[in-house]
């Protein structure tokens, strides 16, 4: 095993360099490379690192490689913000760049990356259990991404009547959900709009968001929040990441991808604020326990 030198960006530069020379990392090495950003994150915090030197790190990494990996393209943000559709897809996918290919397994590996795969998972499950005892669900799903998970559902459950809304503001997000299910195009209607003004035309059993509220500080958190339980009969269903996320250095000092971590303490604090009752409120997680989900139920 490899062990990264991780006390002066020479030393870290000369680690990955080496990882390259060996066509990437292979999976003892993996723990390694998030010390290595755990520490980076360490000594900008307190200074010992500048922007400056954190570029020269970051820089180790070729433009070839940004272009063509999981890690570039989380890095390089093709579509103009972090988390776009396509990488979501691309990790819902678990797609290999065949040339880089060690870094890309490395890339599905982590953890926060493995949470966002289970969270496709989570939601095909939370609707399977929402359609219970349900002629008809009506979903409303915020900020809708690439619709891999609506289209799974779709696929896995066809004697469920679900009948989706999809609010995305991605015009090429919508594109792409649309092409991707097209066979299911007379379940499911994509509006192409911002949910902060979003104003719904009739209530939905589910209002459902995966990745979009780690991303709104705690007022619009709120704010948003206290809409969707006004929008929803049954339950509303919200994703975020925990303070517990290993990857979260990796994520932020790497990958320039900085999310609103929350515990469940925090989401149910904020749920009270929104209006929730206490016993409405549960806390869910995905196997990896990186992504919780906040559960409002507002009726059995």
């Amino acid at each position: 095993m490899q062990t990264l030198q991780v006390s002066t960006v020479p030393a870290i530069s000369t680690s990955i360099q080496n990882l390259f020379n060996n066509n990437g990392p292979v999976s003892a090495e993996y723990d390694s490379i998030i010390q290595m950003a755990d520490t980076l994150a360490g000594e900008l915090k307190t200074g010992a690192l500048s922007e400056e030197d954190l570029e020269q790190v970051r820089s180790q990494f070729s433009a070839d490689y940004l272009e063509k990996t999981m890690h570039g393209h989380s890095f390089s943000k093709p579509y103009g913000y972090a988390g776009d559709f396509m990488i979501i897809d691309k990790v819902y996918r678990k797609q290999i760049c065949t040339e880089y290919q060690k870094w890309d397994e490395f890339f599905h590996d982590v953890k926060a990356t493995r949470a966002v795969r289970n969270r496709k998972d989570y939601f095909k499950a939370a609707l399977r259990i929402a359609s219970r005892n349900k002629a008809q669900v009506q979903l409303l799903n915020l900020a809708s991404g690439p619709a891999r998970d609506l289209y799974e559902f779709y696929q896995e459950n066809p004697a469920i009547d679900l009948r989706t809304d999809c609010i995305e503001y991605d015009q090429q997000a919508i594109a792409f959900a649309k092409d991707l299910t097209k066979d299911y195009q007379d379940k499911i209607n994509f509006i192409q709009g911002n949910v902060l003004r979003f104003q719904p035309e009739k209530p939905y059993d589910v209002v459902w968001s995966a990745g979009l509220f780690d991303y709104f500080n705690d007022e619009i958190f709120v704010k948003i929040l206290n809409r969707a339980m006004s929008w929803a009969t049954s339950e509303v269903i919200i994703g975020n990441f925990t303070p517990d996320n290993p990857s979260r250095n990796f994520m932020e000092v790497l990958l320039d991808w900085h999310l609103y971590h929350r515990d469940e303490a925090h989401l149910t604090e904020l749920a009270l604020k929104a209006g929730a009752q206490p016993h409405q409120i549960q806390i869910g997680q995905e196997k990896e326990g990186v992504n919780l989900f906040l559960h409002i139920k507002l009726q059995d």
